[in-house]
């Protein structure tokens, strides 16, 4: 869940849920947003399937040493006609400048590095791939760019149940 940065405007959509492996995010986001059900989790959220209309997994996936497995799981969680969507550093813009210069700096004068946070490095074709191999039957897939292109947004749109099976 990280600190739930985007909630606000996203607040209005029902109620919510965060989890996440850092219990120092959930205390935050507990103490910031009260009426969201905090639950840590382990390295896949521990939620039966089909539990959620909307997923939002923000800055994670780049952190998944397997992901398409992780992804596939998280999908699952989506109702039909639900979504599952997914940020991540674009490492085909400058992100990697910046990464490797300033936030390096920054980083090694607080005692730690960078350089190997992030075992997956997403361009939008890779994100697209692994988002098209964990989707459900019948889902569709789209990634944009945000955030000056450093960021990409992958959406997994899950058919509705009525859909017709291809």
């Amino acid at each position: 869940c990280g600190f739930f940065h985007s909630y606000p405007q996203w607040r209005h959509l029902g109620s919510w849920d965060a989890c996440d492996v850092d219990a120092r995010c959930l205390e935050e986001v507990a103490r910031r947003h009260p009426e969201i059900r905090v639950a840590p989790c382990g390295a896949t959220p521990e939620y039966p399937a089909a539990s959620f209309d909307i997923v939002v997994s923000t800055e994670v996936i780049e952190h998944i040493t397997d992901p398409v497995p992780w992804l596939r799981h998280v999908a699952a969680l989506v109702r039909p006609g639900g979504v599952a969507v997914f940020s991540t550093p674009n490492y085909l813009s400058l992100l990697p400048v910046v990464e490797y210069t300033l936030l390096q700096a920054v980083a090694l004068t607080k005692g730690f590095s960078r350089l190997h946070i992030h075992p997956n490095k997403y361009g939008p074709a890779k994100l697209r791939r692994h988002l098209a191999e964990a989707a459900p039957p019948g889902a569709s897939v789209t990634v944009g760019r945000c955030a000056f292109s450093m960021a990409l947004v992958g959406v997994v749109r899950v058919a509705p149940a009525d859909a017709p099976s291809a």
